[in-house]
C-alpha cells in the first residue's frame, strides 16, 4: 500500500490542524498486520496514481498521478506527472525512463494491471472527456517492461478483458 490522501494532522505542516493531505507512506501486509515501512528513498506524496504488482519481476509498480510539493504537500500544490517508481520489498527505485523513451499519456491513466501472458504491466489510457454526459473511452494500452513504455495496439477493452481489476 502506498501514498494517497489522508485526513488527519499533517506531519509536514507547521500547525496541528486536521485536514486532507497527500502521503508517501509505504505499508506492507505481513499476513496478519499492516506494517509501516520507512525507506530512505521513496516517491513524493502522490494521489490518483496507477499501482500494480509485476509478479514476473517481483516489483510493485507506481506510475503517474498527481505529485504534491513542500512545504505542506497539500492538493493545492499538485501537478500531474509521468514518474515511474518500483518497490522491491525493501527499497523504492525511480525508474522513470529518459524523455526519449517516455510516453506522455501515462499520466492520464489511474489504472494498472499485470498481464501474465505478455509479462508486462499494462496501463489502459482513456480519453479525458470533461463532459459528464460523455463516457471515457479506451484509446490505447501502454506496456511497461521494466525499462520503457511500448505502445500497444489495443483499441477495445475486449483486448484486455479478464486482466483488469478495479474497485
Amino acid at each position: 500500500l502506498f501514498g494517497g490522501e489522508v485526513y488527519g494532522v499533517n506531519p509536514r505542516a507547521s500547525n496541528a490542524n486536521i485536514s486532507l493531505y497527500n502521503s508517501n507512506d509505504t505499508w506492507e501486509w505481513d499476513g496478519q498486520l499492516w506494517v509501516r515501512r520507512n525507506p530512505a528513498n521513496r516517491p513524493p506524496p502522490l494521489t490518483q496514481f496507477g499501482i500494480t504488482y509485476d509478479s514476473d519481476r517481483g516489483r510493485v509498480v507506481v506510475f503517474g498521478g498527481y505529485k504534491t510539493f513542500p512545504p505542506n504537500y497539500s492538493s493545492g500544490t499538485a501537478q500531474i506527472n509521468n514518474d515511474v517508481w518500483e518497490w522491491d520489498g525493501a527499497a523504492w527505485a525511480s525508474r522513470t525512463p529518459p524523455s526519449d523513451l517516455r510516453v506522455m499519456e501515462t499520466r492520464q491513466s489511474r489504472y494498472a494491471f499485470y498481464d501474465p501472458v505478455r509479462r508486462r504491466v499494462g496501463l489502459p489510457i482513456v480519453s479525458n472527456n470533461l463532459s459528464p454526459s460523455v463516457a471515457p473511452s479506451l484509446t490505447t494500452v501502454l506496456w511497461w517492461d521494466g525499462t520503457r513504455f511500448l505502445r500497444g495496439n489495443s483499441s477495445t477493452l475486449d483486448d484486455i478483458a479478464g486482466t483488469v481489476i478495479t474497485d
